[in-house]
């Protein structure tokens, strides 16, 4: 599983740039050293979204087949940035005597920026079927947006909402991805390990290395990390990975790697950054797997080395946190009132068998209906759950309870955490039906981050504030610590009313600690009454839910779910 010496796995990496109009301005990404001996480059075919026109014959190409050598491509010239060496790998002070520090910062540069270029050409362009037939699926044009330049991030929503979508040429470019040949170069053995698709799992800790706003600074921004996890996996063997690992605009193309302990190697290739939808931002990146995109070069007409690159699959170092995961998505039904859907969680079952499903008052809606419908990922027919109770909108906590009298699962319930309050700093996750409702048979997406704050009133927790990337969906599912015990339901994120922008990774949800005795006690005597004390009429705990302290300012923060 060893690089060669001579390439560790970060100066695989490198970022490309290619000018175009008159004005000088350039598209950049990343890309990734596929082939040491003959000096060839993948990278996503978003590079040229702002070059191609509707008319081209790059794109005629692709309509018509799977890749293209259009003479078009030849007036292309792509520069590519590589780093020499790792900072990492030398950064360990010569001495450690404080004083010389001053002398050191201000001997100036060596003249030496640590980076090699290369111009390079692009060999084809091709197109991953399979990639474009789950991206049409979950990802339509006409319901998200997508970041093609960076300067796009910094306008503001209220100019994002009067930006034209994206072209159709961008989404067209989506499922594609770029070959480069890069000018003399001096080739070398060593093979690409890559972790295959097909072994990955939600949970499963990933990295993205990949340099944000590509060629700008790279001084600043070379071969930047990000940790996550996969959030969810779609398409044939899982070619589309989904993760909440950070990337920014730029880094399309950048490496994305599967992580176990102090192992890293390549499982996918980076093809969007910050999604836009329904006037929000998305805390998902999206990739491609990278088994699944070299496959696709096999009978195309490129001269490359027979043993490019090797599979790797590491069975015995996949993360323990996947089966717990398994288990709680079990138990995440998806709520389906009027059309509109949110997430449930499963509880318990009362004395007669039937489940009890936990949920926000407002995922059942604002009108009054009797019963919900409920769907398990992998059953094929929803059923029906009667309402039992739930809180008044308005009035806190946000929680509805549901009975389903015919359960069609047979997964125990979920361990509800009771005694422990989560603290502040402690890791966990949020599962959930966010984004993607009814109809796309996928597993509920899983988010990962930590405990940022604990609210107590009169030593009573009344909120959990966590880091997880939260979206709409995700309302009524499930926030567990690592051995899969449930601490939180899940309500809100924040939303700023002035701007419009909501912010994924700040959000909110219920301590189980504080709801469960009323729980217990419906479950054990299934007294419907018992269940009016979830209704809580406390005027501080009500100001801290609606963030009625910021109503004075320009900022307004209320429930986007």
């Amino acid at each position: 599983m060893e690089e060669d010496a001579r390439l560790p796995l970060s100066q695989r990496c490198c970022t490309l740039s290619v000018s175009h109009g008159k004005d000088g301005t350039e598209s950049t990404c990343c890309g990734l050293l596929i082939d040491t001996r003959h000096g060839t480059v993948l990278t996503h075919a978003s590079l040229l979204s702002q070059m191609l026109t509707s008319n081209s014959s790059v794109l005629d190409d692709l309509k018509q087949e799977h890749f293209s050598q259009s003479k078009q491509l030849s007036q292309f010239k792509i520069e590519a940035l590589f780093q020499e060496s790792l900072s990492e790998e030398n950064d360990t002070l010569q001495s450690s005597n404080n004083k010389l520090m001053p002398n050191f910062l201000n001997s100036g540069l060596s003249g030496d920026p640590g980076y090699v270029r290369y111009n390079s050409s692009v060999e084809c362009i091709f197109q991953s079927w399979s990639l474009k037939q789950v991206l049409s699926k979950l990802l339509p044009a006409e319901s998200w947006d997508f970041v093609e330049n960076f300067s796009e991030v910094d306008q503001g929503n209220e100019n994002r909402e009067k930006k034209s979508p994206n072209s159709p040429e961008y989404y067209s470019l989506l499922p594609c991805f770029l070959v480069l040949k890069l000018w003399n170069w001096e080739p070398f053995e060593s093979v690409l390990h890559v972790h295959s698709s097909v072994n990955s799992r939600q949970g499963d800790q990933v990295e993205i290395q990949s340099t944000p706003f590509g060629s700008v600074s790279p001084e600043i921004f070379f071969n930047s990390r990000s940790q996550g996890i996969i959030s969810n996996l779609a398409g044939k063997n899982n070619i589309l990975i989904l993760t909440d690992a950070r990337c920014i605009p730029g880094a399309e193309g950048g490496a994305l790697y599967f992580c176990a302990g102090k192992q890293r190697v390549l499982t996918g290739i980076m093809i969007a950054t910050l999604c836009w939808k329904n006037n929000e931002w998305v805390g998902l990146s999206l990739a491609a797997s990278l088994s699944e995109v070299l496959d696709c070069l096999h009978g195309l007409p490129l001269k490359l080395s027979n043993n490019t690159y090797q599979a790797i699959n590491r069975h015995n170092i996949r993360w323990t946190a996947s089966k717990v995961i398994k288990s709680i998505q079990a138990n995440t039904p998806l709520i389906s009132v009027s059309g509109n859907w949110g997430s449930g969680v499963c509880v318990g079952d009362n004395k007669r068998g039937d489940r009890i499903i936990l949920t926000c008052s407002h995922v059942i809606g604002k009108g009054d209906p009797t019963s919900v419908e409920v769907l398990y990922k992998g059953v094929k027919t929803s059923h029906q759950a009667d309402v039992v109770y739930r809180v008044p909108m308005g009035q806190q906590f946000d929680v509805g309870i549901l009975l389903e009298r015919r359960s069609t699962t047979l997964q125990p319930c979920i361990e509800i955490r009771k005694k422990k309050t989560p603290r502040q700093g402690e890791v966990v996750f949020v599962i959930g039906h966010a984004l993607f409702g009814r109809g796309y048979d996928i597993e509920p997406t899983v988010t990962k981050g930590i405990v940022s704050k604990v609210i107590r009133v009169r030593n009573h927790p009344v909120m959990i504030q966590t880091t997880c990337a939260v979206h709409a969906g995700a309302s009524g599912g499930a926030v567990v610590d690592t051995e899969g015990r449930l601490v939180g339901l899940v309500v809100c994120n924040a939303r700023d009313t002035a701007t419009g922008a909501s912010y994924p990774h700040i959000n909110m949800s219920v301590p189980i600690a504080t709801i469960s005795p009323v729980l217990d006690s419906y479950m054990e005597s299934g007294d419907k009454s018992v269940l009016r004390s979830l209704c809580v009429r406390d005027p501080y705990i009500h100001s801290l839910w609606t963030m009625e302290k910021f109503q004075q300012g320009a900022q307004v923060f209320s429930s986007k779910l």
